[in-house]
Order: C-alpha cells, then structure tokens, then sequence
C-alpha cells in the first residue's frame, strides 16, 4: 500500500492530530508564513481540481458526505482559473473543427 505523507509519519504509523499542529507551528515558526493545518485541506482541494480530477473524487478524498461541502466550503477558483478553463476550452472547440 501506498505511504500517505501526510497520516503516516517516519515508521508508517498514522500521525496523531497533535504532531501535525506540533509539525504545524514549528514550519509557521520557521518561515514566518501564517497557516494552519486546515487551510493546507483547501489549497489540496483546490489544487485538485485545478489539476482536473472530478469533484466527487476530491470529496471522497476529503471525507465529506456531501459534494456540496466540498464545492462550498473547500475548493476556491479564482477568475484566472475561470480564464484558463476557458482557453482550454477554445481550444478543444477549434480543434474539432
């Protein structure tokens, strides 16, 4: 099975909730950027669905009931990517020509 980065630490036992916000701290400390750990679950949701994966994988991925919470509350577009789905579109339009 595939090791999750992210669940599973060094041994590839399931990393507890307070060793991420420990992780957390320590890179906010570090860097000096302001996060949180759950703000990292709406760019990972948005990435990918910039990335093109269907929006019913990414909420299963993220443990939602609802796809609606995923669309909602997790995956944020800009108008850039409103513009570059777009183009791509175009694009696939002119070449069916």
């Amino acid at each position: 099975m595939q090791q999750n980065p992210l669940k599973e630490g060094y041994f590839g036992k399931p990393l507890k909730y307070q060793s991420v916000l420990d992780l957390v701290r320590r890179i906010v400390k570090r860097t000096g950027i302001e996060f949180t750990s759950h703000m990292l679950r709406h760019t990972h949701a948005t990435q990918l669905i910039r990335e093109g994966w269907d929006v019913a994988f990414v909420q299963k991925r993220l443990g939602h009931a609802h796809v609606q919470t995923t669309l909602n509350t997790y995956v944020h577009l800009s108008d850039q990517d409103m513009k570059n789905e777009f183009n791509k579109y175009l694009e696939r339009k002119e070449h069916k020509k």
